[in-house]
């Protein structure tokens, strides 16, 4: 039933009544045009909760038919974790006859996957029966954004908090070096075995300082251009031994030479690190898969609109390891997570990779399922090839 069904006609003028009855004929057509073109999703629904009228933007929103949902429940494609909640908001508005403020809703889409709706319903009486009207509209992709968002804003947090810490107690460092070594000359000879201890503790500390540091781009750095597949190809016998002989290592790269802002100890340390990753993540061994593409994206964080387009190689890293679940996914780039057992991983591994990516101008994604493997996909901006051999020349 179409939602101008609802609408009563005018009473008949008997001195205008063609007049009427063509004002009336232009005012349903106009209001037919708006809710057949609406960018968001209207729905008829009776007090019994069946939907009676679905606007064409359905197809375009969640892939369905209007014909396919109409006479069907609305609350069958409601996400089982939001149906009570739903199901009290539908009855409430019922009851009280006010519009319902907005909820966010997980809809099954017909391919399977979960949306997130923004609802809103307001009660009509037709005939003395109530109808709930629902207009809906489908914010997955900006939720994604704003989670995005939040995530970098956390991020930068931790790396000013990080690299402000990490400079302080590198310098207190390097004053208990300096003392070793004067205490050492001193007492002349051969080191003692307690000051040797000493000292690789010490380059143990430094080595985590400069990793902090590295997480939180506050050490220099010097940037120039380089053939990403040229280091990636030179990295690939060292990343197979890092993997073990029980995780063959296949590389699959895009076709000619890649050209990137960024530095070649830094490239093959994040290669080593996310490598290092997968093999703990395989240890009765499995594949390991280093593959390259070009592609065009949106600019911005994690790729989020800020109105320019660039070219782009993305790295995959694939692995069929054990997985990462969905919340460890939210914290595995924070300096010191991680998942493995006391004493086995600084948990600096993924932050450092994220600081050294962000340093190039890129951005990293993590995609992973439980018992399913992990991708990590890092993507860093093109730079004019030309360019790339006038910088290697200078």
């Amino acid at each position: 039933m179409h939602p101008l069904a609802f609408v009563p006609e005018p009473a008949a003028d008997p001195r205008r009544t063609w007049s009427a009855q063509t004002a009336s004929s232009q005012n349903a057509e106009y209001y037919r045009q708006l809710i057949e073109h609406a960018y968001d999703l209207i729905t008829v629904v009776n007090a019994q909760g069946t939907i009676e009228f679905c606007s064409p933007s359905l197809t375009r929103v969640l892939g369905y038919r209007p014909e396919e949902r109409v006479g069907r429940s609305f609350f069958e494609l409601v996400h089982p974790h939001d149906l009570a909640r739903s199901r009290q908001r539908f009855e409430q508005a019922l009851d009280s006859r006010l519009p319902t403020p907005l909820v966010e809703l997980q809809v099954l889409h017909r391919d399977g996957t979960w949306r997130t709706m923004e609802s809103a319903g307001r009660v009509v009486s037709i005939d003395g029966e109530p109808r709930v009207i629902v207009n809906s509209r489908d914010v997955t992709d900006r939720k994604i954004l704003e989670e995005q968002f939040r995530q970098a804003q956390k991020m930068e947090a931790l790396g000013r908090l990080t690299g402000g810490i990490a400079h302080d107690f590198n310098n207190l460092l390097m004053i208990i070096q300096g003392n070793l070594q004067l205490h050492a000359e001193q007492l002349g000879g051969p080191p003692r075995e307690e000051l040797s201890e000493i000292a690789a503790a010490i380059e143990s500390a430094v080595g985590l300082t400069t990793q902090l540091l590295a997480f939180s781009r506050r050490e220099t750095t010097v940037m120039h251009p380089l053939d990403l597949h040229e280091v990636l190809r030179r990295q690939a016998p060292l990343v197979q031994r890092v993997c073990g002989r029980s995780v063959p290592l296949t590389l699959d790269l895009a076709p000619g030479p890649v050209h990137i802002l960024s530095d070649d100890t830094r490239i093959a340390q994040v290669m080593l690190n996310l490598a290092t990753n997968a093999g703990d993540a395989m240890p009765d061994g499995g594949t390991l898969a280093i593959r390259t593409r070009l592609l065009e994206r949106a600019t911005g964080v994690g790729g989020a609109v800020d109105g320019g387009i660039a070219s782009y190689v993305c790295v995959e890293v694939s692995d069929t390891g054990h997985g990462i679940s969905r919340a460890d996914q939210a914290r595995i780039f924070e300096p010191f997570f991680t998942t493995k057992p006391r004493g086995q991983g600084t948990g600096l591994g993924l932050s450092v990779v994220h600081g050294i990516v962000q340093q190039s101008g890129g951005h990293i994604e993590v995609e992973s399922t439980p018992g399913a493997g992990t991708t990590f996909r890092l993507c860093f901006p093109l730079v004019d090839a030309a360019a790339a051999v006038a910088g290697g020349a200078a």
